[in-house]
């Protein structure tokens, strides 16, 4: 759940994933943000400000030509 106009910070931590892809998606599915490396790192990050009130997703999969395309990771959303 999201509040309208509230700023997220979607962060991804990687386990044994070595490259990580995040997107944000409507209860629809579509794309709203997406990032696949952030600073020096092959993890994501994602900024992003709710449009309105309501239910949202976060998708995490692995980056194309990432090792065997699985592995662990750590997802957290904080307010900022």
């Amino acid at each position: 759940s999201a509040e309208a106009g509230q700023l997220y910070r979607i962060d991804v931590e990687l386990g044994t994933l070595d490259d990580s892809i995040a997107d944000v998606l409507d209860s629809r599915g579509l794309q709203l943000a997406y990032n696949d490396d952030h600073d020096d790192s092959l993890a994501s990050r994602i900024y992003w400000e709710a449009p309105s009130t309501g239910e949202y997703y976060v998708e995490v999969g692995a980056a194309w030509g990432s090792s065997d395309g699985t592995g662990t990771y750590t997802l957290t959303v904080s307010i900022r």
